[in-house]
């Protein structure tokens, strides 16, 4: 039984000139249950010490056209683990679940920052739901080159331009 499906899904990073990855997720989701009325979340994590979330926004449309945007009020910003005293992560959340109904529509972007101490990023192209367009871009500065390794389908090679490189997948199935 599918809950809901992943109508876009895209990443694109920057790693700029002086070392921070700016990170710009686009994601939008059909609910297609109620079950998937939990698919409504954005989930933003940052670590305190060299990360941010710049931005974080939210919207549904819902079954009868009308639209709903999530401002500031609506954002969550907490530890990532209640349980965990010394937990360093934070997480900001826009949580839509209460009012999304079978054939809404709920998407979000979220723009962060991070300094990381390792030049290497990853991203899921796919998850437990189908998923009809998912792409990741990655932009590097004058003079780096990006390699890729690709787990649990065929060998993704990239589009390249310059040091803008971009990988992208369709109607992918979900992982079981």
């Amino acid at each position: 039984n599918i809950k809901a499906v992943v109508l876009h899904n895209e990443q694109q990073t920057q790693l700029t000139s002086d070392g921070r990855l700016v990170t710009t997720e686009n994601r939008a989701v059909k609910i297609l249950t109620r079950e998937g009325r939990r698919e409504a979340v954005a989930y933003a994590l940052y670590l305190v010490s060299s990360g941010k979330v710049r931005e974080i926004t939210a919207w549904l449309i819902r079954p009868d056209g009308t639209t709903k945007e999530y401002d500031k009020k609506t954002i969550i910003d907490r530890i990532s683990d209640p349980d965990d005293v010394y937990d360093e992560y934070r997480v900001k959340i826009i949580d839509g679940t209460s009012d999304v109904d079978v054939g809404s529509i709920f998407g979000y972007t979220i723009v962060s920052e991070d300094r990381p101490l390792f030049f290497q990023d990853r991203y899921i192209f796919q998850d437990d739901l189908p998923t009809i367009y998912s792409r990741y871009s990655l932009s590097l500065p004058n003079g780096w080159k990006a390699s890729s390794i690709t787990f649990n389908n065929a060998d993704i090679q990239p589009q390249v331009s310059g040091t803008n490189y971009t990988w992208e997948l369709r109607n992918l199935s979900p992982i079981a």
